[in-house]
């Protein structure tokens, strides 16, 4: 019985020595930089990288994960910093004054109801501007202004 035993015990770590997992250190990026020399020789650099596997033969290696070579990125500018904007009076009767110190541009000022539907649409110079609110009904307001499409401000306004 103890040769069994010993014999079962000796089956079942071999198989499970030769079936064992091998794990490779892996790391998670937050930067890099693709580098190479005058012989043509390329390297490419990461500090740090998720990888979930690599495959390896005698002419290359390919990791598999979350290593991107080509990254675009989107940078994001603020077009309203030196922005100065005031809207008067509010609440409202009749009409809202938009005033302030943009940037010469073309811009547009939109004015939506609290379900998002378009109740006016006009241009703007970016300057001092009165809008007349005769044709539009009792509530709240929310006033946009933008520049080729781009968000600059929004502001929410009430009519009486």
């Amino acid at each position: 019985m103890k040769r069994f035993t010993l014999a079962l015990l000796a089956i079942f770590l071999s198989v499970g020595i030769s079936q064992a997992q091998t794990l490779e250190l892996q790391t998670i990026s937050t930067g890099g930089a693709d580098l190479s020399n005058s012989k043509g020789e390329k390297m490419n650099v990461v500090i740090g990288e998720m990888a979930t596997e690599k495959l390896k033969s005698s002419d290359f290696v390919l990791t598999q994960g979350f290593h991107q070579t080509y990254l675009i990125t989107t940078s994001i500018s603020d077009d309203r910093k030196d922005i100065t904007l005031t809207l008067y009076p509010n609440p409202t009767a009749q009409n809202i004054t938009v005033d302030g110190d943009l940037n010469k541009g073309d811009y547009q000022i939109s004015i939506y109801d609290m379900r998002g539907q378009t109740i006016q649409a006009q241009p703007y110079d970016g300057n001092k501007k009165e809008i007349q609110l005769n044709n539009i009904s009792d509530g709240q307001y929310i006033l946009v202004i933008t520049k080729e499409g781009k968000l600059i401000e929004q502001l929410k306004f009430q009519k009486i």
